[in-house]
């Protein structure tokens, strides 16, 4: 186990960054995604077969979870993103907090 930890602003807005980054490339992915299945929409027929495939628990169910699933996870690394810019914010503070005390 380290002994120390050590942290600055600009790391944790770096990371911040690279998160965000990282959202954006999954939804691109995610949106791809949904392009491809919107140009293909209803393929499958309307006969016994077409509605077995799609309905109920079918293909249609399982892309909306896969939208909301995938999108949840976008959205929590955008968060993730958001308090790393807020601790780094925390951190810069005190340390000028810090300096000023010491200072006076």
């Amino acid at each position: 186990m380290a002994d120390k930890v050590e942290v600055t602003p600009h790391e944790l807005r770096k990371v911040a960054d690279d998160l965000d980054g990282s959202a954006r490339n999954v939804k691109a992915v995610l949106d791809r995604l949904a392009g491809a299945r919107h140009a293909h929409e209803g393929k499958w027929g309307g006969d016994d077969f077409g509605k077995q495939f799609s309905g109920g628990n079918g293909y249609k169910k399982g892309a909306e979870n896969l939208d909301s699933a995938v999108g949840s996870k976008v959205q929590l690394l955008h968060d993730y993103a958001g308090g790393l810019r807020g601790g780094a914010d925390e951190l810069e503070g005190a340390e000028d907090d810090n300096r000023r005390r010491f200072k006076s």
